[in-house]
């Protein structure tokens, strides 16, 4: 089923590695075999490149994996960061002496906070990894990613099982009623496109020109910078 739904998709780079990634994990499971993240995306990244060897140097292919390797290797360092900045700045452990209700607010807001943060630091991660081949490829990175991400992630999840349950009523139903089931899918698409081709998003856009020794350097960087290598939080600092 996954693969009928990526070949739905046209078999989009994004599409396939994450289809991979979950026969991968499914596999490792069955198998009681120690999962590795980063091993899972080079797997799969090898496994796109055999069938198609020319997709290493198409953008899709670059940004949906590098927003995968930055998730991986960003995003827990960015959300202890937020742990700290929780701890140190905005939320004291409650005193003993505290009511009840008191404790029980600041556990709530604790995990709201967490919440919130724990999804930033994925954006934020994926962001980061993602910089330079934009610079790269396209001359500029726009700086409302960022909050695009907040807006259409969330709305995505919400909206996408009742399309596709739109969708799958329209293969069972007759001919003639396909085009009044599929009219809801087709009207918030062409709204969600009319709103986002009449914003500008130039206002925020780093204009900056780099190249390919550039872009390995920040990798690198990014690498260093990350809980995977072997260094101490102060020699990373």
């Amino acid at each position: 089923m996954l693969f009928l739904y990526a070949g739905l998709c046209g078999f989009s780079p994004s599409v396939v590695r994450a289809s991979i990634l979950c026969v991968l994990s499914y596999g490792a499971n069955c198998l009681r075999i120690k999962k590795d993240r980063i091993e899972l995306l080079a797997v799969a990244a090898i496994v796109i490149l055999l069938f198609t060897p020319s997709a290493l140097f198409e953008v899709g292919f670059q940004l949906s994996f590098a927003a995968c390797f930055g998730i991986v290797l960003l995003a827990k360092p960015i959300g202890q960061v937020c742990v700290e900045f929780k701890n140190l700045f905005i939320f004291k452990t409650p005193k003993k002496q505290n009511s009840f209700e008191e404790i029980l607010l600041a556990q709530d807001k604790k995990r709201v906070w967490d919440k919130v943060m724990g999804f930033l630091s994925v954006s934020l991660a994926a962001q980061i990894a993602t910089a330079p081949i934009q610079i790269y490829h396209f001359g500029y990175v726009s700086g409302w990613a960022l909050l695009l991400n907040c807006l259409f992630v969330p709305a995505v999840g919400v909206l996408f099982p009742l399309l596709l349950g739109l969708v799958a009523a329209a293969c069972l139903l007759p001919i003639e009623l396909v085009s009044v089931v599929l009219y809801l899918p087709n009207l918030l698409w062409s709204v969600g496109l009319l709103l986002f081709y009449a914003f500008d998003f130039s206002g925020l856009a780093l204009h900056q020109t780099v190249g390919v020794v550039a872009v390995g350097c920040y990798t690198l960087a990014c690498l260093f910078l990350s809980d995977k290598l072997n260094v101490s939080k102060v020699t990373r600092v």
